[in-house]
């Protein structure tokens, strides 16, 4: 959940429930028979509920849930992810954007709402827009995941001028690699627009086997925490989002998991 002036905006999860006339079907006769009641069960009764001072109501319409364009009748996921828009001062004033998607990560700025699924060995992203209309922007991907060795994601999301930055962990068996990718709006689609390293920027983020223990984005600069046994913090430059570079390092003993900027131009590191 996130408040931005007047309006808070909750991200929730629902699993539609049919309690069937067999909860296990063992033969063609009893699968047949779950199958035509299904047909029976309304659309309706499969969406999430609200109740405003008692009085309950649908979440949604089903017409207006989105699911992937390329999903066919036979694929899809089990759960339903409503990002929903609710006015404090006006409490009937209430819109929802319903998808049919898996998310475990969701980031907030005030121009856009992300949420984040890890999907095999990749990283599925969405956009909502809060800034304008309220409603599904955009969808990307990107490779590795984002959550860390103490299982947080680590701030590793952040939207500048239009950009999403966002820092992922792959492992193989030579160690993690991390990577930094921008991403930009372009249609439906979230595009990688640079990524780091890249060719003319190929020197790794962290040594060999030291995994990512804190991310924090300031404006135009990234700062990374890498640690095996000594602690270096990355500066990466993104003033321009389309050629990231690492600005600079500093090695000292120990490690920070958490970053906070400091008013005078300073970073502390916790």
């Amino acid at each position: 959940s996130r408040r931005i002036d007047n309006y808070v905006y909750l991200v929730t999860s629902y699993n539609p429930y049919v309690e069937l006339p067999y909860a296990y079907a063992e033969n063609d006769e009893q699968r047949l028979a779950n199958y035509e009641y299904l047909q029976t069960v309304s659309m309706s009764d499969l969406m999430p509920d609200i109740r405003i001072n008692g009085v309950g109501s649908d979440l949604n319409e089903p017409d207006e849930c989105l699911i992937p364009e390329l999903a066919t009748a036979a694929d899809g996921y089990a759960n339903l992810l409503t990002v929903t828009r609710i006015n404090v001062e006006q409490i009937e004033d209430i819109a929802s954007v319903c998808m049919s998607t898996y998310a475990d990560i969701s980031y907030m700025s005030t121009e856009s709402l992300y949420l984040a699924g890890h999907l095999n060995e990749g990283l599925s992203l969405h956009k909502i827009d809060v800034a304008t209309q309220f409603d599904y922007a955009a969808s990307g991907e990107v490779v590795g995941s984002l959550w860390g060795r103490d299982g947080s994601p680590q701030l590793r999301m952040s939207e500048y001028q239009g950009f999403l930055r966002i820092v992922t962990s792959s492992w193989n068996g030579n160690g993690p690699e991390h990577t930094l990718s921008v991403l930009q709006q372009n249609g439906d689609s979230l595009d990688v627009v640079a990524q780091l390293p890249n060719q003319n920027q190929p020197a790794a983020i962290g040594k060999p086997n030291e995994d990512i223990f804190a991310v924090r984005f300031m404006g135009e600069q990234a700062y990374i925490v890498t640690f095996e046994r000594i602690d270096p913090l990355y500066v990466i430059d993104l003033s321009d989002n389309t050629a990231p570079y690492v600005a600079g390092e500093l090695e000292i003993p120990g490690f920070s998991s958490y970053l906070h900027p400091l008013d005078n131009g300073y970073l502390l590191g916790v």
